[in-house]
């Protein structure tokens, strides 16, 4: 700069002694006055001076060589630049802030593991004094079988002395008929024997002989009668001292009945208690095992976490958290295992564009797949193969053409795989080709950084804006969200404006039929 005002002073100097010697030599050139030929050879002079002040700046310094030479493509760099420095610094503060999160999430994971040790072994202990409850219900079972064995061993004891009782006791009915029917003869005879008395006291003193000898006969057939008597009355009483035997025993067996059936529901009891602490030891068990599973799989997210934190700081970023990996267009009323096939060919398509960009598999999780969910209410975790299940199934139900988008679950960087979530969105026809999308009035007479202007905001504002009206799909994470439109062509548009030279129109019509997931080609017209 002061190299430049040292030579604008010199060269008006110059340029004043030139005007004054000319002058005075009063000198002419293409038939001019002397005083305009003095005047022409100080701008012809002034022309010469600076020209070759500007090669010499230019032979001298880099920068103004540089400036001359690239001019506005270098400024608009420059602002690129400085863009970019701005999209970096951001960049720079949101791996900052998901690295201080990682950290605390470590953190909180850490606690987890160690909470989730303590109720392992908590658990264990559980599971230990459970085993010690199950032997000692198992004793007593045994100790019940064994009671109910003893029950059944003095019910059949008792029902052989029931059956023995039960013999003796028709032996003595069988004796007591036979006494009964000798009664009956003895009291026929009796009746005879009183007969005969009759006789004999009508005859008696005509046979005294015959009469003593019916008397000692009935004598001792009364003895015999009192005998038989007696023999009654003792085998009655027999009789009911078996019955009472009887009624004793039956109530036994009937209690010893009760005792074997309230054994046996007791046994019954103790079986399900038995079976309900086999579940409950099986299902702890498995909440065991599943916490078990839970911290190895936390270890394993934890050293995830890990490398995951050191690929943020040296792996480039190849996809954004939300960004769109790949979507592909289906066709309606698909079958359910046409679904599955065209899912699977989806997931191939997303492994294919995330390996162009740098992802890898590691150990099971391939380069780019739907991995495991966790469900934010219930904790549980919810498998891929259940998630891929419900996407097809929804693919199979879809009564209209839809579209699978699969998008980045997180941000992923070079040399790891790729978590996606799918969306199934319906993709009907929303254009027509000629269809007029947009259009806007440019002033052709302006110069071309504003009709450039005109024209980017044309595109950028109007047209997007009209595209997410007609509820055109935009592709997440990317600046072109509809489709794409080059410099070349931005730049015929403008040459095309400026040509008219006048205010124009400018309208955006679709190239051809359009669905919502297609990207939207356009044609421009000018009237």
């Amino acid at each position: 700069m002061l190299l430049i005002v040292l030579v604008s002073g010199g060269i008006a100097y110059l340029a004043d002694e030139l005007g004054r010697k000319l002058g005075k030599k009063r000198l002419t050139i293409f038939k001019l006055r002397p005083r305009d030929t003095a005047k022409f050879g100080v701008v012809i002079s002034g022309m010469v001076v600076s020209l070759l002040t500007i090669v010499l700046i230019v032979v001298l310094s880099s920068d103004v060589r540089a400036w001359i030479v690239q001019g506005r493509r270098a400024i608009k760099e420059l602002k690129d630049t400085r863009r970019e420095l701005d999209n970096l610094r951001v960049q720079q503060q949101e791996l900052s802030q998901q690295g201080e999160s990682l950290n605390r999430e470590n953190r909180r994971l850490s606690s987890d593991n160690a909470e989730k040790a303590k109720l392992g072994e908590s658990q264990a202990k559980k599971i230990l004094a459970q085993r010690k409850e199950l032997e000692a219900q198992r004793k007593e079972i045994q100790s019940q079988l064994e009671s109910s064995r003893r029950l059944e061993g003095r019910v059949a004891d008792l029902d052989q002395k029931l059956r023995r009782n039960r013999e003796d006791l028709k032996a003595r009915q069988q004796s007591l008929r036979l006494a009964q029917r000798d009664l009956s003869l003895v009291r026929q005879k009796v009746a005879q024997a009183v007969k005969l008395r009759d006789e004999a006291t009508a005859i008696r003193n005509a046979a005294v002989e015959q009469s003593n000898e019916v008397k000692e006969q009935n004598l001792a057939l009364l003895q015999k009668n009192a005998d038989l008597e007696k023999n009654v009355k003792r085998l009655g009483t027999e009789i009911a001292q078996l019955e009472r035997d009887t009624a004793n025993l039956t109530e036994a067996r009937e209690k010893a009945q009760e005792q074997l059936k309230l054994a046996q529901d007791q046994l019954v009891d103790l079986q399900a208690q038995l079976q309900t602490t086999e579940r409950n030891l099986n299902s702890t068990q498995a909440t065991l095992n599943q916490v078990a599973t839970e911290y190895r799989l936390a270890q394993s997210f934890y050293s995830k976490i890990g490398a995951t934190f050191t690929k943020s700081r040296e792996m480039p970023l190849i996809f954004r958290g939300g960004q769109e990996v790949v979507r592909v267009p289906l066709s309606r009323n698909l079958g359910l295992e046409q679904a599955k096939a065209a899912l699977e060919s989806f997931l191939r398509s997303a492994r294919a564009r995330a390996a162009e960009r740098g992802a890898e598999g590691i150990d099971r999780y391939a380069v780019a797949d739907i991995f495991d969910h966790v469900d934010k209410q219930t904790n549980a975790t919810i498998p891929s193969s259940e998630i891929k299940a419900r996407i097809a199934q929804q693919v199979a139900e879809a009564k209209e053409d839809v579209v699978l988008v699969a998008y980045s679950t997180y941000n992923a960087f070079k040399g790891e795989p790729v978590s996606l979530e799918v969306g199934v969105f319906p993709n009907p026809m929303v254009y027509r080709q000629g269809q007029v999308l947009a259009e806007s009035a440019i002033d052709g007479k302006r110069d071309q950084a504003e009709i450039f202007s005109k024209v980017s905001e044309f595109l950028g504002t109007k047209v997007n804006e009209r595209a997410k009206q007609d509820r055109m799909l935009p592709r997440a994470g990317t600046d072109e969200e509809f489709g794409s439109i080059t410099a070349k062509e931005i730049l015929d548009l403008v040459g095309r404006v400026r040509a008219a030279d006048r205010r124009v129109t400018l309208r955006a019509m679709v190239d051809s039929d359009t669905r919502a997931a297609d990207p939207l080609k356009l044609r421009f017209g000018i009237r």
